[in-house]
């Protein structure tokens, strides 16, 4: 998923910024926005989000921004994006939560108002939220506040997953890669338009 610009840094490979500031705990996830505007790592242990602004792609130059510290102890995702809209997904005893911090304004929670039922399993920012679970994806505009069901998992009956998912959205479609299929959806019309199974190259 090239568009999301995530990753997970495996045990071995965790390190600590000579600045200390995540208080020389490893960082154990890195995240960028989906313009290269903005940085953030994520220490487990230090439960800390530090935020960079990114000053040359090139050189891969960084300057510190700020910290955020929260309070959730098991971060299965986290994004941010070019404006500095932190989004994560944790977990706990009533199960998957997502979270939204306004990092310009004293890291100020966004209120999202998700049906209940909800069980989130990914995150990324690409101008809007997308949110995953086992049986759809829904599309959340943060102006706005409205959530909107963009694939239904209804007919097949493998369950999503996470790994197999790809987006790409632009103003006129949001393109999906889910499991072995690929579909277009029209924003304005609200409907799928096109749909490819990549194993046998027909369309349905």
């Amino acid at each position: 998923m090239d568009d999301i610009k995530k990753k997970k840094i495996s045990f071995d490979k965790k390190f600590t910024f000579d600045d200390g500031r995540h208080n020389g705990k490893p960082i154990t996830t890195i995240a960028i926005s989906p313009n290269e505007k903005y940085l953030i790592t994520y220490s487990e242990k230090d439960r800390s989000i530090v935020g960079w602004n990114v000053e040359d792609k090139d050189k891969v130059q960084l300057k510190f921004d700020q910290t955020v510290k929260i309070n959730e102890d098991e971060i299965i995702c986290l994004c941010v994006s070019d404006d500095k809209k932190l989004a994560y997904i944790n977990v706990n005893k009533y199960g998957y939560m997502i979270n939204i911090i306004d990092m310009n304004n004293e890291d100020k929670k966004i209120a999202l108002s998700f049906d209940k039922n909800i069980d989130p399993l990914y995150c990324t920012f690409n101008l809007k939220v997308y949110l995953f679970s086992n049986d759809y994806i829904c599309e959340w505009n943060i102006n706005t506040e409205k959530r909107v069901n963009i694939f239904v998992n209804n007919k097949d009956k493998n369950k999503i997953e996470t790994k197999n998912i790809g987006i790409f959205s632009n103003e006129k479609f949001n393109i999906l890669k889910v499991n072995d299929k690929i579909i277009v959806y029209s924003i304005e019309l609200g409907i799928i338009i096109a749909s490819l199974d990549i194993n046998d190259g027909n369309h349905f």
